[in-house]
């Protein structure tokens, strides 16, 4: 499957950037908006909601995926972690998917 085209006004994350910049960014772009793009997890995925993650992580760089026992987390230029709270993988029929949701999904993709 081809990706998607990226729509005008849709930015593309940048992880070298802090913490709360990318929160920041998302944030902006949430609904009704466009929604802020990555292709971090593999297909493009529009991030429509983050929460910022207390402590910022050793061993670890911008980009960096974790997934934990509840959650999902990316880091940042600055090592802090984003959690992602609301995210749409491309292809997603059902629409966005909770933090929970999209743990599930991620987890599904890295078994099969």
């Amino acid at each position: 499957m081809a990706a998607a085209p990226q729509k005008p006004n849709q930015p593309l994350i940048d992880w070298m950037r802090s913490a709360q910049e990318v929160h920041d960014l998302v944030a902006a772009s949430t609904l009704p908006g466009p929604g802020a793009v990555t292709d971090v997890f593999g297909p493009r995925t529009i991030l429509w909601r983050l929460g910022i993650g207390g402590f910022g992580g050793h061993d670890t760089f911008p980009g960096m995926v974790e997934l934990t026992e509840r959650s999902v987390i990316v880091y940042c230029g600055d090592d802090k972690p984003v959690e992602v709270l609301l995210a749409q993988p491309e292809g997603q029929s059902a629409g966005a998917l909770s933090a929970s949701d999209f743990l599930v999904w991620l987890k599904k993709r890295s078994v099969a």
